[in-house]
């Protein structure tokens, strides 16, 4: 943690909170602090950097029921701690009192014994006890509030200064805690024999909402507590804390249930600013008779003498004289309801609870939730309907006539996603209250499903935005800049130009030419005798490059070019391609995503193919067709005869068929196969229209018949030539079936 060298020990993650300990016994809390549940008294409403609350002394809890969280406060005799019960998850105060001896762990036992009678929504509720070598637990309910917290954040949430008066709503508030406390104090003395707090101050006083009862306080820290009787008046001197202790309880009279009374009267001087003269209403004020009767009555509970005090009882039958009504709350409906919301975003939530829950108004609340959730809808039917009209807008938006200012895109949405995002935030503030104050269970739940609908409608909104405007807008407006003159000619001067592809093609030619007149036909041949001569050689690399280049041109500025540009470039790139081996081409269309364009090019546009041969038979000279491409030889494995084998090709060759999905011509020349290869090889070239073959092998007539019907209805020319030089098992033997097999197609 910062500013210390400890580790953490062990962290702690609650629904909206996180706790951590660290090694030497440091705990830092972050989270949720609206309520102080942190125990930090901060203005935010989260904590997001770990703050220190304090260093703890170890629980040490040995059956490991609890999980310690932090320290809650400490008492008269002990330290209490808020925990987390391990089997119901719920949140605890575990009182820790430390004893020396068995007279001291009787009088530590006391307090249980006093929390055990006292089980009353008056009194913090009693859980269990235990005790742990010379340490006495007792397990309470956990109140994240005392009195002290309230009136050390009251003056701020209501903005006034301390030489200020009060406001109608704090004074009302105000005379409801005191009306709770004078009920509490009651309950204590009514029981027989009575008991006697002796240390009633605001931080033994809890705050913790009872919905039953509609009530928020409670008394606590009863280790002061004792039992008074009639045959026993004689009490410790001292008991209790000076500011609040009673002048007899301090001078070491007899005293009873009144020197409590006394610590109230001066309670209530705290919690009304009695002692600051200038702190009272004006003379105007609607609530200035009830604040002089207060006046009065807490001056009588101050009173040094102890027969002139009068009892929490006389005191709350006299209540309709200094404390004000609810209706005089609510009468002026739109000033309650601002007063309300202005509460309602504080970090301390009593004071809002307090208002709404003791005014009864919580169908209000509902009723301004419905609405709420009405206006949310609205809200979000007039951005749904923008969101749609820009989705339409991006459709027919074209950037490259039309200028767009990005800045303004989304604004709309963005503020009406923030906006909402507090609203939902706010709606969900006041389910939770709802259902704190036991509110209609139906009712709750369906404005929480309205709540829950209306943060749904928003995403969908924010994703229908992203998907529909925001992606395609960017698209558009890549593809213009893609398509802008700069781009253009940006790329138009990358590559090569058409009249330097031509002559590059013009070299090689002539080249190849050359070379041809000294016996080589083919590529790999050329490769070899360019060896000798290493301009040839440089003129081939270069070629190859070319080649590639012009894949990647085509790509790139076939959509956007002119594309009178383009084709010219595409009749280089099919000139080129007459210069490739099938091998080449292969490896050149699995290189780059560019070039694979390119091929795929050519290969779409190619109508002819050739396998082995520039002519395949007798009858049908090559010059009959046009833009043929051949493999040459060595591109077909040849069998031992050094005849080529379609049948150690016959996966590449059904490969190139789905390459070439319009061939018309197939020409096969000087083959050695089986029948099952010829066929699949003949299913392959599905689009062909004119074939001619030589080489056929000895099939049987079956196998000729079936050959026959696939072409059927396929080829319109065919040409085949039993081509005896090239077939030594044919060669002798009758020419039946094959002429079957011709006069069948």
């Amino acid at each position: 943690m910062a500013g210390t060298k400890a580790k953490i020990e062990s962290i702690y993650c609650c629904y909206d909170s996180s706790f951590a300990i660290t090694s030497d016994r440091q705990v830092f809390s972050w989270g949720d602090n609206r309520g102080h549940e942190l125990e930090h008294n901060k203005p935010d409403n989260r904590l997001f950097k770990p703050q220190l609350i304090s260093t703890i002394t170890d629980v040490n809890i040995s059956n490991n029921e609890f999980t310690e969280l932090s320290i809650a406060g400490s008492g008269t005799f002990g330290t209490v701690f808020k925990v987390r019960h391990t089997l119901d998850d719920n949140i605890y105060a575990v009182k820790k009192v430390q004893f020396e001896d068995n007279k001291e762990e009787k009088e530590m036992m006391i307090e249980v014994e006093h929390l055990k009678n006292l089980d009353s929504d008056f009194v913090v509720k009693y859980e269990n006890s235990w005790t742990e070598g010379k340490q006495l637990y007792i397990q309470m309910e956990y109140c994240s509030q005392t009195l002290a917290s309230v009136l050390r954040d009251k003056q701020q949430v209501f903005g006034r200064q301390s030489a200020e008066a009060m406001n109608i709503y704090e004074y009302f508030i105000c005379c409801e805690i005191f009306r709770e406390l004078l009920e509490c104090v009651r309950y204590l003395h009514e029981q027989s024999p009575p008991f006697i707090h002796r240390d009633l101050k605001p931080d033994n006083i809890f705050i913790i909402y009872s919905r039953h009862k509609n009530t928020f306080v409670k008394l606590g820290d009863f280790g002061l507590a004792t039992v008074h009787s009639r045959t026993s008046k004689c009490h410790t001197r001292g008991a209790g804390t000076p500011k609040y202790m009673a002048p007899e309880v301090h001078s070491g009279n007899t005293y009873d249930t009144k020197a409590d009374l006394y610590s109230v009267g001066g309670i209530g001087m705290t919690l009304f600013d009695i002692y600051n003269d200038d702190c009272h209403p004006n003379n105007s004020s609607a609530f200035y008779t009830q604040f002089n009767h207060l006046q009065d009555f807490l001056m009588s509970l101050t009173e040094n003498i102890v027969d002139k005090r009068p009892t929490s009882g006389q005191v709350l039958d006299a209540h309709n004289q200094w404390s004000i009504a609810k209706t005089m709350i609510t009468s002026n409906k739109q000033e309650f309801n601002e007063m309300l919301n202005k509460l309602k975003y504080n970090e301390n939530t009593f004071f809002y609870e307090c208002l709404l829950f003791k005014t009864e108004s919580m169908d209000s609340v509902a009723e301004s939730l419905a609405a709420d959730t009405m206006r949310c809808d609205l809200a979000l039917d007039d951005i749904g309907e923008h969101v749609a009209a820009q989705e339409v807008w991006v459709q027919q938006l074209n950037p490259m006539t039309t200028t767009v200012n990005t800045d303004d895109i989304g604004v709309e949405v963005t503020q009406v996603k923030l906006q909402m995002a507090v609203w939902v935030d706010d709606m969900r503030t006041d389910v939770q209250t709802l259902r704190k104050g036991g509110y209609s269970t139906a009712t709750i739940e369906e404005l929480n499903d309205r709540v829950q609908h209306v943060s749904q409608r928003m995403e969908s909104i924010k994703d229908q935005f992203g998907t529909q405007v925001l992606v395609p807008l960017v698209a558009k407006l890549t593809e213009a800049q893609r398509r802008s003159p700069g781009a253009r000619q940006t790329l138009m001067d990358k590559y090569p130009t058409i009249d330097q592809l031509q002559e590059c093609i013009r070299v090689v030619d002539e080249m190849d030419d050359r070379i041809s007149a000294l016996g080589y036909q083919d590529l790999v041949s050329l490769r070899i005798a360019a060896d000798k001569c290493r301009a040839e050689k440089r003129a081939i690399d270069d070629f190859g490059r070319t080649v590639d280049r012009c894949g990647q041109k085509l790509y790139e500025l076939t959509d956007i070019v002119d594309p009178v540009y383009v084709n010219a470039y595409k009749d280089v790139v099919i000139k080129m391609f007459s210069y490739l081996t099938i091998d080449e081409l292969i490896g050149l269309e699995r290189v780059s995503k560019e070039f694979q364009f390119c091929a795929n090019y050519w290969f779409q546009k190619q109508k002819t193919i050739s396998f082995n041969e520039k002519w395949c038979g007798i009858y049908h000279p090559i010059d009959a067709i046009t833009n043929c491409y051949t493999f040459p030889k060595q591109y077909l494995e040849t069998n031992s005869d050094g005849k080529p084998c379609l049948i150690q090709n016959k996966q590449r060759i059904i490969w190139l068929s789905k390459k070439l999905p319009n061939i018309e011509y197939l020409g096969i020349g000087h083959f050695d196969t089986d029948y099952k290869t010829l066929y699949d090889i003949l299913v392959a070239f599905q689009s062909i229209k004119c074939l001619e073959m030589c080489g056929l092998c000895d099939f049987t007539a079956q196998e000729y018949t079936q050959l026959g019907q696939l072409l059927s209805g396929r080829v319109t020319k065919f040409m085949a030539n039993c081509c005896d030089t090239y077939s030594p098992k044919f060669r002798n033997k009758p020419y039946r079936n094959y002429s079957m097999y011709c006069q069948k197609v």
